[in-house]
């Protein structure tokens, strides 16, 4: 049967915001925005949001499941990165009590065991990247076959900026997201959030998703992160040496702890993996006699294999990695609270995806950070 959507009443919505708080373990209530978005996805609607990166966008696709009419419904969660996928999975499972799952070709794709799971029912969040969401096997044993369509409570686009930076070129299923409406009901909602929403960027969501004038919500609660500093400096020395970033180590450092964890995004892998050279070069030369200096700092990128990815990862969540020099393969949605600086080497290609990487900076609670681009 099709999930059934109908307007909530002041005392739902008090009922909504009691279970989520219950279900999710949460000391506080829900945020306003948050309880705006999942009340949206159960009445059917339509929903934009903006939000800075740490204010709890998951919590808006984990949401619905407290709600009786969601029992037994799977929401689809479409994601720019396997990394990512693999992170939100747990964080499903872990923060919220889901039961989640990601498709992807690292663990096998759209396998039978995976079409049983999903069409059985004990599924309540797929994790999917848009390539493999569109792909021809998923439409077929998937897409097609209504005993799925039918479960499906919502569709939640995360990052969904990448609609219109990516949709025309780099990744064109981004751009064909919107023909996923063909083999659903007309009433699931499609939500789409980001932290950064131009004008042209909401135009061209507006338009792939076909959402109708006057028939979606939009939520703006802005992405300001006051305990965040942005700073810009002037490289005092030839790009090519390196010799800017040389402050990341303090003559005062006695241990690998009293350097600050640092993501420094370089958008030319190569000029990447050369800087993390001379980075690991700098520390050794500082005869500081540090236990695992030399896997302080740590290129990570896309041509890097996927078990390097997961492992630096996890290594510069527990801080054995310091420094991580990364490109857009890292970072996007990625859940780390204690971040201290987070530099963009030269200028990035837009405006938002500078907003989007010094959002990673300190997402946790009581902590702050810097975000500091370096250009010529």
């Amino acid at each position: 049967m099709a999930t059934k959507y109908q307007k909530l009443s002041s005392q739902d919505v008090l009922d909504l915001m009691a279970a989520m708080k219950k279900n999710f373990q949460w000391e506080k209530e829900p945020r306003a925005f948050q309880v705006k978005a999942v009340q949206a996805q159960l009445e059917g609607m339509d929903i934009v949001i903006q939000a800075p990166t740490g204010a709890g966008k998951t919590a808006i696709a984990a949401g619905p499941h407290v709600w009786p009419t969601m029992k037994g419904r799977i929401t689809i969660m479409i994601s720019p990165l396997l990394a990512l996928e693999t992170e939100m999975v747990d964080t499903f499972r872990v923060k919220y009590g889901l039961r989640a799952i990601c498709v992807n070709s690292e663990n096998g794709g759209c396998t039978r065991a995976v079409q049983k799971q999903l069409l059985s029912g004990s599924i309540q969040v797929l994790l999917v990247s848009p390539e493999m969401l569109l792909s021809k096997i998923f439409t077929e044993k998937l897409l097609r076959q209504t005993k799925f369509t039918q479960k499906v409570g919502s569709v939640v686009i995360d990052e969904a900026h990448c609609i219109s930076h990516w949709g025309s070129d780099f990744r064109k299923k981004y751009g064909e997201i919107g023909t996923l409406r063909a083999f659903l009901s007309p009433k699931i909602p499609f939500v789409a959030m980001s932290a950064t929403l131009t004008p042209r960027v909401c135009r061209d969501i507006f338009s792939i998703l076909h959402f109708s004038k006057g028939e979606y919500r939009f939520i703006n609660i802005g992405n300001n992160r006051p305990n965040v500093s942005i700073a810009v400096r002037s490289c005092r020395h030839p790009l090519n040496s390196f010799q800017d970033l040389d402050f990341i180590f303090p003559s005062t450092i006695q241990s690998l702890s009293d350097i600050l964890k640092t993501w420094i995004y370089v958008d030319n892998i190569t000029e990447g993996e050369k800087m993390a050279d001379y980075l690991s070069a700098l520390l050794e030369s500082r005869n500081l006699h540090l236990h695992d200096a030399y896997n302080a700092i740590r290129p990570y990128n896309a041509r890097l294999p996927p078990e390097y990815r997961t492992a630096a990862m996890e290594a510069f969540r527990k801080g054995e990695i310091r420094v991580l020099i990364c490109t857009e393969a890292a970072g996007m949605g990625c859940d780390i609270p204690d971040i201290d600086l987070v530099i963009q080497w030269q200028v990035p290609a837009t405006l938002s995806h500078l907003v989007q990487r010094a959002g990673r900076v300190a997402r946790g609670a009581g902590h702050i950070g810097m975000a500091l681009l370096l250009v010529e």
